[in-house]
Parts: C-alpha cells; structure tokens; sequence
C-alpha cells in the first residue's frame, strides 16, 4: 500500500498522515514505511490507528475522542504515541515495537482500556501528568513486558486503578504511583532491578509483588501495603511498605 493511497504525503522517506476530522475507518499506516501521523481535533481518526507494518511509527491523537473506538496499534523497530484530549485512545495502546515503545496518556479517560508494549528493548509508559487532573488515565492498568527496561508512572487522578501495573523488564523495572487512588490494585515487578514509588492515600493497596535480584520500595506512610519479594532477592521495604520474602502475604 503506497502512502497515497492511505490520504498521505511522502516527505523524505516518511509516510505523513493528518486527518482532522473523523474520516472513515481506521488509518491504516503502508507497510515498510517510517509512518508519522497526526490525529487533530474532536474526533479525528475516531475508528484509531494502525501502525502495525510500518517500519517506524510516531502517532498523535490530540484532542477530545481522537483515535477513539480501536486505539492504536503499532510495531515495527520504534513506536511513539501521544494521547492528548477527554477519551483519547480510550480503547487503549497496544506498542510490539522491536527496540522502544513510548506512551503519553493526558486527559480524562485518555487511554482507559490501558497502555501496553511488548519490546525487546525499552518501554516507557506514562498515564496523567499529575494528581487534581487527567482522571482515570490508562484507568485500566498499564503492562510493560520489555527485554531491556520498563518505566511506568501512573500520576493522574485515579490513573491505573483497576488491574494490576505489571512492570517485568531483563534489567530495570520502575513504577510511580502517585497519591490516592493509583495502582489500587497492586504492581507486580521483576527485572535484575525493580523499584516501585507508592503516594499516599490507597495508592498500591493490594501491595506490591517483585521478582528481580534487587527489590526497593518508597511509599508513604499509612495503610498496611506490602513488598513482597521472591526469596533470594534483595528485599529493600521502607516506612509505608513493609517488606516480606513471603510472596502469599501480597495476594
């Protein structure tokens, strides 16, 4: 499929496409092609994004239920997606890119069905930008499986509540849960280092489970939340979690 035929212009090697309104199905990237495409305004790219058999892919879908009913999909070597507005992508973000998967979630209900990548190499997720706005951003939860490193910050009000934020990366696993209600149901980490920031409030209340060879906790004090680690892991609680190498007293 040539870049014409999907409404885009070729501009250096690279498939640009822009849509501003809702259009007709899903924009569907050409294959093999680096695949920007920028979704402006209420409603554009409503039926989402398809960026599967793109070689690259940076997507925007900025603005109040943008790239809403299927989200956005994506693979390839990179991945970059931004949602930006009321709805945005509520359907959610699925990233299987090879080497790096990045994804911004702002707004109400941006990203409510939760983010997810798959890579081989780097993930970074981010849902909300901080407590008192973007409500139930990624509400969902948020899932990174990374070869190389996971970061998850759920900021939000009430971001990433429902389902547990799995954090499971080769080397470096790193969660922030902001105050309130964040995380509500839990984190479950593993890596060769795994890190986990828990605000006030039920932020993490159904605990925090890791499996890596260094495990650490920071989380306001308040609650009974848990660090549970696998035994032989370095197991490192602090005030607000206490640490335990007994990982049924986090189920």
């Amino acid at each position: 499929m040539a870049c014409g035929a999907v409404g885009g212009t070729c501009d250096g090697g690279v498939c640009l496409v822009g849509r501003t309104g809702p259009g007709s199905g899903v924009v569907v990237c050409p294959a093999g092609l680096p695949c920007e495409v920028r979704c402006v305004g209420a409603t554009a790219c409503v039926d989402g994004v398809d960026c599967g058999d793109a070689s690259t892919c940076d997507v925007q879908c900025i603005g109040a239920n943008t790239c809403l009913n299927e989200g956005v999909k994506c693979a390839g070597r990179r991945c970059d997606v931004t949602c930006d507005g009321a709805n945005a992508c509520q359907f959610g973000v699925d990233c299987r890119a090879a080497e790096h998967c990045g994804v911004s979630c702002r707004g109400v209900n941006a990203c409510a069905n939760g983010p997810r990548c798959i890579t081989d190499g780097d993930c970074a997720l981010r849902c909300g930008e901080q407590p008192g706005a973007d409500l139930n951003a990624c509400r969902d939860g948020a899932q990174c499986f990374a070869g190389t490193s996971c970061t998850v910050a759920c900021l939000g009000s009430e971001s990433c509540r429902n389902e547990r934020v799995i954090a499971k990366a080769g080397t470096t696993s790193t969660v922030v849960c902001a105050a309130g209600n964040n995380c509500r149901e839990g984190v479950a980490m593993s890596g060769q280092n795994a890190s986990v920031t828990c605000g006030g409030g039920d932020a993490c209340l159904r605990h925090v489970q890791c499996d890596a060879g260094s495990c650490a906790s920071s989380c306001e004090t308040g609650g009974s939340k848990r660090l549970c680690c696998t035994p032989g892991s370095s197991c490192a609680g602090s005030a607000g979690c206490q640490a335990s190498t007994n990982m049924s007293d986090c189920q």
